[in-house]
């Protein structure tokens, strides 16, 4: 008698652990969802600031040389036109003359 009392008390018991376990673990999976959740959300802004910096940086780095570039390209190209149109212009002064 006394043993089945403690068998139907231990059956108690392990019905009771059982559904603490899953309040338990169901409490902090939600936890732990909510804090990963917020964690993540840091994150992403954090490197979203960090990327916009750094392509700041970056377009403001390659902007600066294709503007030199341009400038030297710019400057080649106005020599050359000079010089072509000294050519034409002393073409047309020598057959001029004639």
């Amino acid at each position: 008698m006394i043993e089945s009392i403690i068998i139907k008390i231990k059956k108690i018991f392990i019905k009771i652990d059982k559904k603490l376990n899953k309040k338990i673990s169901t409490k902090i999976i939600n936890e732990l969802f909510i804090y990963f959740s917020e964690v993540n959300f840091t994150f992403t802004v954090e490197l979203g600031r960090i990327n916009n910096k750094f392509n700041n940086k970056f377009n403001e780095k390659v902007n600066v040389k294709f503007s030199k570039i341009n400038n030297e390209l710019n400057k080649k190209l106005i020599k050359e036109i000079t010089k072509i149109n000294s050519y034409d212009a002393s073409y047309i002064l020598r057959y001029r003359k004639f």
